[in-house]
């Protein structure tokens, strides 16, 4: 039966060099259908009952970029394997060694969280004190003694903002407090003026949630069943 045939196409052509005997250069040369090819195939175009539709031509290109993608799609999935295998491996959690222990909350400590920067630790306790540490060295650096009356649940910095840390309770609180750092002493200090209630819950108050987009907002989720 008569088929399609494909349409003539530019080949490439390699050709020794006379002056190098180990050298070889690359042509482009079009190939020029014969007249007998180009005759039958005009007769099986015209033939009753022969294809009527073109042929199809495929892009000397179109192999190379499914290699390339078949090798993409291998080496994304061989990384994915890797990162999960290290997210889970009991191996790296059996590595981990205690560095030093925070000493100085008067209750249950229920929320840890390092600042933007990562030097520092901040803790919030049932004692209702917040605490700024130097984890390296184990060092308290400050204490504040905040406005709630019930357990801190969750105490976090601000982005983009180093004095501001907000703060939420069983109280139903959500507080912020702000830090002055001293230049004489280079330590931070606060007071209980600098602490203030921004709103209250019908319930107590577990988490916060910081906004990437505005850094002076953020959500505060309560047993109430609303997020403020």
């Amino acid at each position: 039966a008569p088929h399609a045939r494909r349409a003539p196409g530019p080949e490439f052509a390699m050709a020794s060099s006379p002056d190098d005997s180990f050298g070889c250069s690359c042509s482009l040369t079009p190939s020029s259908p014969s007249p007998s090819s180009s005759s039958g195939s005009s007769e099986a175009r015209n033939a009753p009952g022969g294809p009527s539709s073109p042929s199809v031509q495929r892009s000397p290109r179109q192999p190379a970029l499914s290699a390339m993608s078949a090798h993409f799609s291998a080496g994304l999935g061989l990384l994915r394997r890797n990162q999960a295998k290290r997210a889970g491996s009991r191996f790296l959690l059996t590595r981990l060694e205690k560095h030093t222990t925070l000493e100085g909350h008067g209750g249950c400590v229920n929320t840890t969280k390092f600042t933007n920067d990562g030097n520092l630790v901040i803790t919030g306790s049932d004692d209702t004190n917040i605490k700024l540490w130097d984890w390296r060295t184990g060092e308290c650096l400050l204490t504040m003694e905040t406005l709630h009356t019930g357990n801190i649940f969750q105490a976090t910095q601000l982005l983009h903002s180093s004095d501001s840390i907000v703060s939420c309770a069983a109280d139903g609180q959500v507080q912020i407090h702000s830090l002055v750092h001293s230049e004489k002493s280079s330590r931070w200090t606060n007071s209980k003026d600098q602490s203030i209630v921004l709103g209250y819950h019908a319930g107590r108050v577990h988490k916060i949630s910081l906004n990437p987009v505005d850094p002076h907002s953020f959500l505060s989720c309560g047993e109430d069943g609303l997020c403020l």
